[in-house]
């Protein structure tokens, strides 16, 4: 995730509680690797207790020591409890261990990017006025100094060696204060060039990419590419609704989630924030498919269709870009926060924060989990041989498949199991990228 943060934590009893809006310290990249995998064996600053997960990523955008967080939602709204790490990954996301919750991940720190130019002007500046203002009080000092000593030899000549004496002093503090003058002089000089070069570096064009053009700090793209500089292609639908971007929406989008090799065609709605759609199937469909095939080639060609599935893995890459609301639509709306599918070495576990169905329907992704994939080819945990079809099945087998031959179910209540005619999962992006 390149999530940019800025936040300020005040300390109560060693737990960092966040209590103020992300707005205004510092920037810093962070990226996210895949849940389920954390790093164990690296010395730990603190433990963080967190309104959220990108709180624990802010706790740790304020420590030059903090190189990455340990974050593990408790279940309670999107509330996490946090490690930060002090040392610094150097595998990456390939170094880290399994963790014993499914739900928790590694954020890890990428690099610092201050914003203190602007205050270091101010700084400058002030300093330099300070040092005028020294400056003007000892030359006038000096001059009443010297004053006194001219009145002390015209009244009393006996008083020679004391009016020598104030002289040297007068003189002493006059030369006091060139050099404050001259310091003063050298450091309005330095604040000047910094200003200079500060504007030169914000007057330098953009070198946009891809067919983009310049438009202040950034590039307007065209509808495939995104990023500051066009350089790459767009990563959701999100991406195209935050520019503005109104439809059509008869018609596929190319995307290309950030770790994916090579774009692939998806329908865009471009209302409720900008809707990805990755699946949709009715109960007439044929989704019983092996394991390579539900990995890499998905099913169906066109995402316009009723019957369409992109592919394990490239769901997995979509999720891990950044956080993502699954709208989860069956004949009523259920609503997953921070929905995430892990990397085929978790078996492309489920992971979400919050279960918010705005109807009394019971969670059928969240039976005995960890809810694992299993297939024909990739029966990790036997269930596809008790099931007979693929999906995602608790440690008991339980749970409910999207990838049957003709009808699937919902447990709607306690007492009630129903067919149902369609079902599409829908994306809505809530965060910044994370390597942005």
């Amino acid at each position: 995730m390149e999530v940019f943060v800025r936040y300020l934590f005040p300390v109560v009893s060693g737990i960092f509680i966040s209590s103020v809006p992300a707005f205004g310290i510092q920037e810093q990249h962070f990226r996210r690797c895949p849940r389920g995998l954390v790093t164990q064996y690296h010395a730990f600053l603190d433990t963080v207790s967190c309104r959220s997960p990108l709180d624990c990523i802010q706790q740790c955008s304020q420590r030059t020591e903090c190189f990455g967080v340990n974050v593990c939602p408790t279940g309670i709204s999107r509330e996490a409890t946090c490690k930060v790490v002090e040392s610094v990954l150097t595998g990456g996301c390939d170094s880290l261990t399994n963790s014993s919750s499914p739900l928790c991940f590694h954020v890890q720190k990428i690099i610092n990017i201050p914003e203190m130019t602007t205050l270091t002007e101010a700084t400058t500046t002030s300093e330099a006025t300070t040092l005028t203002a020294e400056s003007t009080t000892l030359t006038s000092e000096a001059t009443a100094a010297t004053s006194e000593a001219t009145t002390l030899t015209a009244e009393a000549t006996t008083a020679t060696s004391e009016a020598t004496t104030l002289t040297a002093e007068a003189t002493t503090a006059t030369s006091e204060a060139t050099t404050m003058t001259a310091e003063t002089t050298t450091t309005t000089s330095e604040a000047t060039t910094t200003k200079t070069t500060t504007t030169e570096a914000t007057t330098t064009e953009l070198l946009c990419q891809n067919g983009g053009t310049p438009n202040g700090d950034h590039c307007n793209c065209t509808i495939e590419y995104g990023g500051r500089l066009c350089h790459r292609r767009i990563r959701d639908c999100s991406e195209l609704f935050e520019r503005g971007f109104e439809g059509p929406e008869d018609v596929t989008y190319m995307i290309q989630p950030a770790g994916t090799p090579a774009p692939y065609p998806v329908w865009c709605q471009f209302r409720w924030g900008g809707v990805t759609y990755l699946l949709q199937r009715t109960d007439t469909s044929n989704f019983n498919k092996n394991y390579i095939t539900l990995r890499d080639q998905g099913i169906g060609t066109d995402p316009l269709s009723l019957n369409y599935f992109a592919g394990l893995e490239k769901l997995h890459q979509f999720t891990s870009q950044a956080d993502y609301q699954l709208n989860l639509n069956i004949r009523k709306s259920l609503n997953y926060e921070n929905f995430t599918i892990g990397p085929e070495a978790t078996a492309y576990i489920i992971g979400y924060d919050l279960y918010d169905p705005r109807v009394p329907y019971i969670d059928g992704l969240a039976f005995s989990p960890p809810m694992k994939f299993s297939a024909d080819g990739f029966d990790t945990n036997g269930c596809y041989t008790a099931r007979g079809v693929p999906g995602w099945y608790g440690t008991d087998c339980s749970g409910y498949s999207f990838f049957t031959d003709g009808p699937f179910y919902w447990k709607y209540n306690a007492s009630t199991t129903s067919a149902l005619t369609k079902l599409r999962m829908q994306f809505v992006r809530k965060s910044p990228f994370y390597d942005e």
